[in-house]
């Protein structure tokens, strides 16, 4: 079980800093290439990237040390400044997703919080470097949404809104009545958690977090997809004739990355399913393999001791190498562009009601099912040491 606390949130004083929010701001460090961190750095002085990666060319998250240093700089010059009373920060997001292979427009409401996993005791963030207390992991619960929707209307009006490079409004309120937030705590007093976007602060105490509802309207997850690189025709034959004896194979025309998903969509719930398509072929497979419990394995877990951990080491190349991407459309540009993939697996999106039944067990694994579009590090932070 769970309980959440509301913390002294540090934010930029936007009055200070002479430039438009979105150019502030920036996303969690597994999804910055080099070319956009140094697209972040010249933004602005006074981009978050700097707390959360440090040096301009490093290429890695900035360590403890160096990302309390600036962030204690910032405070001492009013650049960042930290929230007078405790309290708790409601975030929405609303975007453009295919789901399904359809287009939607959605919105959703997330709480920012300090997260209690295991309900110990001791101050938020105690022992936790500043670098880690600025990025905002995503974390599902399952707390319907009907018994806290209405404290949030106690919010202030929007403090800060924008509109990013993807065509995403973000948008944060500051949630400090006192009563509100007492009321919120004894709603998410317990609940089951769940990591959305595979990054788990290094200690098990208290962190920041971004909770979010397991029937928000606007919840959208996407599956893991996978790319093989440096795999040599024969092999991934051998590879479709061991799939044959785990799946129902099916030969279909490839009609493009929103038709294979919309089909993968539609598969039943007790049923693991993957298009399978190879680099140059105008058709994919469609592999089905069925199982007794929905929800009993995730198919990224099955996927990987099918074909990674019991395919790959049979096959005649061993030097493959394997790709996550979370996009499909960005799986099968990779697949039809770069000269050395050689295959990719699309899965389906795994669903909450499937990652709540989960939590907390074995068969979890972090990196299946992050959350679209992640929340981005600088709208508020905590650094209890800075």
């Amino acid at each position: 079980m769970s309980r959440v606390r509301p913390f002294r949130g540090v934010r930029y004083d936007l009055s200070k800093v002479g430039c438009d929010p979105s150019a502030l701001y920036c996303p969690p460090a597994d999804l910055l290439t080099q070319s956009w961190q140094r697209s972040l750095f010249h933004r602005s002085p006074w981009n978050f990237v700097r707390i959360c990666m440090g040096k301009e060319d490093s290429g890695r998250p900035a360590d403890g040390a160096e990302a309390g240093r600036i962030a204690r700089d910032w405070l001492a010059g009013g650049i960042l400044v930290r929230d007078p009373m405790p309290a708790f920060y409601v975030y929405r997001q609303t975007f453009t997703a295919t789901v399904g292979g359809v287009d939607d427009r959605f919105s959703r409401t997330g709480l920012v919080a300090i997260l209690d996993p295991a309900g110990a005791a001791g101050s938020p963030g105690d022992g936790t470097p500043a670098r880690d207390q600025a990025w905002l992991p995503a974390v599902l619960h399952d707390v319907p949404s009907a018994e806290f929707s209405g404290l949030l209307e106690a919010a202030k009006p929007v403090e800060s809104r924008f509109l990013d490079e993807h065509s995403v409004e973000h948008s944060l309120q500051v949630l400090d009545d006192p009563e509100a937030v007492r009321a919120l705590q004894g709603a998410l007093r317990n609940f089951r958690a769940v990591s959305l976007d595979g990054w788990i602060p290094p200690i098990p105490g208290p962190h920041l977090a971004l909770l979010v509802a397991s029937d928000d309207p606007g919840l959208v997850l996407q599956p893991v997809h996978r790319i093989y690189r440096h795999l040599d025709p024969a092999s991934l034959d051998a590879a479709e004739g061991m799939l044959r004896a785990e799946f129902s194979v099916e030969e279909l025309p490839y009609l493009g990355v929103d038709a294979a998903e919309a089909l993968l969509a539609t598969l039943p719930e007790n049923v693991h399913g993957f298009a399978f398509r190879r680099r140059g072929r105008d058709s994919m497979l469609l592999l089905q393999a069925s199982f007794a419990r929905p929800g009993n394995v995730l198919d990224s877990g099955f996927l990987a001791d099918t074909f990674d951990r019991a395919v790959l080491p049979r096959l005649q190349d061993r030097a493959h190498r394997i790709e996550k991407v979370s996009e499909g459309h960005r799986a099968m540009e990779k697949l039809d562009s770069d000269p050395e993939a050689s295959l990719a697996i699309l899965l389906r999106p795994v669903g909450p009601e499937t990652l709540v039944s989960i939590a907390g067990t074995d068969a979890h694994d972090s990196d299946i099912a992050p959350l679209h579009p992640r929340p981005l590090g600088g709208l508020v932070s905590h650094f209890p040491d800075a």
